[in-house]
């Protein structure tokens, strides 16, 4: 294979196995507030979700499993539309398939605290949904008069979750909304919370 054809493949590829590093290197998330309430899974719901192929009644016994499963399940059942009105029960937005950030980032909370607590890992982690501003090189994306996206859906308010280690005091922040248009996992965020704040304010509600 000549030079010139492996310099194209790279050209044409590095989008695709970076996108997750490019995407950081230019967007950045800053936490605005935390929304204030915990989703929860019916039994309706839960009898849905177990029978997704992703779960297929295997043990999930780490947090990054848990995060892909949750983000997997959640893309396969939604549609982003950044122009509907919240919806803030998973059953309702699991119906309703078509939903905006916070219907996306409400049902992967849900889904997610579910597979923590059905997998025995609850005293180690827990699920926090956030109302987030995302920012290009110090310009405000929600801002249609000077993002670069006009007017866009893409450059409206964006809700993320972050998974924490009550143990470490670590943080994994996703958006589950740009989970499910470009497979990227991991965000870049800006001025999180201080561990014992989510300690103390956690209330999960076991079933």
């Amino acid at each position: 294979m000549s030079n010139q054809i492996v310099v194209k493949l790279a050209l044409i590829l590095s989008p695709i196995f970076f996108r997750e590093s490019i995407y950081k290197s230019f967007i950045t998330y800053r936490i605005e507030r935390q929304r204030g309430f915990l989703p929860t899974i019916d039994a309706a719901l839960e009898n849905r979700i177990l029978a997704h192929a992703e779960i297929n009644d295997r043990r999930l016994i780490s947090r990054e499993a848990i995060i892909h499963s949750a983000l997997k399940i959640t893309a396969d059942v939604l549609t982003f539309d950044g122009n509907l009105t919240d919806k803030t029960d998973p059953l309702s937005i699991w119906q309703a398939e078509t939903v905006n950030s916070t219907g996306f980032a409400t049902f992967f909370t849900a889904v997610a605290q579910y597979l923590i607590q059905k997998n025995g890992l609850s005293s180690r982690y827990i699920c926090q949904q956030y109302v987030s501003e995302r920012r290009q090189n110090g310009t405000n994306l929600h801002d249609r008069y000077l993002s670069p996206y006009g007017n866009s859906p893409f450059n409206n308010q964006r809700d993320i979750v972050a998974i924490l280690d009550l143990k470490t005091g670590e943080k994994r922040f996703v958006d589950p909304t740009i989970f499910e248009q470009f497979s990227i996992i991991n965000i870049k965020v800006e001025g999180e919370q201080d561990p014992s704040v989510w300690k103390a304010s956690a209330q999960v509600s076991e079933r």
